[in-house]
């Protein structure tokens, strides 16, 4: 069955996303706090296993610290071609329009990755932007996870 994989390991990858700005709080010209819808596909490194061919949705609130510096933080929701799922929480750091860099942890698992723990790394390059309130970017992976 394709969709099986060792009960722990190590992988790494890269995905792509896209997303949009749904909305913004300003102080004077600049923003302060900015809510982000995104979506993307990843591939694992390895041809298989974890996070290969799947699709992702994540939600997050940038915090604008001080220009350009942001903090970030979210939820994104992963999707296999079994229909099963695996949810996220990260925390990234970075620039306003430039790199960054998040850890995120899995707090959640439906079917195969029911019980899922561990921590991955995104390195986050954004790309330009195709159309005002829009963003897209390359994000390359790797992490650890364990199931029960």
């Amino acid at each position: 069955h394709a969709g099986e994989f060792a009960k722990s390991g190590e992988f790494s990858g890269t995905a792509a996303y896209a997303g949009k700005v749904l909305g913004m709080v300003m102080k004077d010209e600049a923003p302060v706090l900015i809510l982000a819808d995104y979506h993307g596909g990843t591939k694992n490194n390895a041809g298989s296993g974890l996070f290969h061919m799947g699709a992702f949705k994540c939600n997050f609130t940038v915090e604008v610290v001080q220009m350009p510096q942001t903090e970030s933080t979210g939820y994104c929701t992963f999707f296999d071609a079994d229909g099963d799922t695996m949810i996220q929480r990260g925390e990234i750091e970075g620039s306003l329009g430039g790199p960054s860099e998040g850890i995120a942890t899995f707090v959640h698992g439906t079917g195969k990755y029911e019980g899922i723990t561990g921590d991955v790394v995104w390195n986050i390059s954004p790309l330009p932007s195709a159309e005002q309130n829009t963003f897209q970017g390359w994000i390359s992976f790797s992490g650890s996870y364990q199931l029960p």
